[in-house]
């Protein structure tokens, strides 16, 4: 049982941290060498709370749901460049709100 609290809190540490890199309130990953894989934490802990939670109950499905948004979510964003994935205030995103391309 202390396993499954280490994996819970493990998932609510992750998932706190992609959110702050998400919203912009934790901004120190874009000094970081793999800071970009900040963006893989909110899927991750996600994925991790729903492991835990499926273990807890016995409800294997929500344990599956869990493992595959890690592997099907979580890892893809850990691979892929911060320009391409990354939130609308990240001056390398394509994702610009508010802003319209010029043509010149």
């Amino acid at each position: 049982m202390n396993n499954v609290v280490g994996v819970e809190i493990a998932g609510v540490i992750f998932t706190l941290w992609g959110l702050a890199g998400w919203t912009g309130r934790y901004r120190g990953w874009t000094r970081l060498t793999f800071g970009f894989m900040v963006f893989a934490g909110l899927p991750l802990g996600v994925g991790l709370q729903l492991i835990a939670f499926g273990v807890v109950t016995g409800i294997r499905i929500v344990g599956l749901v869990g493992a595959a948004a890690i592997l099907l979510v979580a890892v893809p964003l850990a691979l892929l460049a911060p320009n391409v994935i990354g939130p609308a205030w990240y001056p390398g995103s394509k994702i610009r709100v508010g802003r319209r391309g010029s043509s010149r």
